[in-house]
């Protein structure tokens, strides 16, 4: 299955794990990743995982980029790194480029809203048109070559209903409707060109919610559909078959 991010998030702590959803229903321990952090977000390129950003501390941020490539087995630590170190960010893939978008400076920090360009033809990295609305924590998503960047935190754990979708065509952004429900650090997930944005976190006391909220891009519309059976922040989605898995995460 396609690579995703997991946010585990709480008063001090968020952690950010990529993990894989196995189609033959087991699971097989792969070579670690040469940097331990969290905060990191990652997509599939290529046929390879590229794992970015993230930190070590509260305090701190990394612009560290490691690729994984699953026919070996291996990472690779040699490309060149991030501009811009940062943790909890959103990156997605569209047409050979990874764009690398929003985050903080650190997990306790300022919100960012710069968008930063890969291109692994030439390991280079190039600045693009930055999120209108800096955030971090955002669910995010890729339809019909375009990044939707919907909820996330504001400012410190402040939840925001803001959705944004960014055209790498042009090197724009079009403001869309909220959410209907404010979320920070939710899952964000494609199937049929609709945009799922699943549980999050909206503050004190800090618990994870069920509601899930689909976005038809094609309307501008939002609509509340049937809950996750448990609460969660934290989880990771992914598609397989026509149906999406949410797995793991904190209540």
């Amino acid at each position: 299955g396609a690579l995703t991010t997991t946010f585990t998030a709480s008063q001090g702590l968020l952690l950010m794990i990529p993990v894989s959803l196995a189609q033959n229903d087991t699971w097989t321990q792969k070579a670690n990743i040469p940097t331990a952090r969290w905060g990191l977000s990652s997509c599939e390129l290529g046929g390879k995982i590229y794992g970015i950003g993230g930190a070590q501390t509260k305090n701190s941020s990394l612009n560290t980029m490691e690729i994984y490539d699953p026919a070996t087995d291996t990472w690779d630590n040699t490309k060149k790194n991030m501009p811009t170190a940062r943790t909890e960010l959103s990156v997605a893939a569209v047409n050979g480029k990874i764009y690398a978008i929003g985050g903080a400076n650190s997990h306790s920090g300022s919100t960012l809203g710069i968008v930063e360009v890969y291109d692994p033809l030439t390991d280079t990295w190039d600045t693009a048109n930055a999120m209108p609305s800096p955030r971090k924590g955002t669910a995010c998503g890729v339809i019909n070559n375009k990044i939707y960047v919907a909820g996330g935190a504001v400012s410190g754990y402040t939840p925001s209903n803001i959705l944004e979708v960014y055209d790498p065509e042009t090197d724009n952004w079009a403001k869309k409707s909220n959410m209907l429900a404010a979320r920070y650090y939710p899952q964000g997930t494609v199937l049929n060109d609709a945009f799922y944005v699943s549980g999050g976190l909206i503050g004190a006391p800090w618990t994870g919610q069920k509601a899930v909220q689909k976005y038809d891009p094609t309307n501008d519309k939002w609509e509340l559909i049937t809950s996750l059976e448990h609460g969660r922040v934290g989880h990771t989605t992914d598609v397989i078959n026509g149906k999406i898995y949410a797995v793991g995460g904190d209540t």
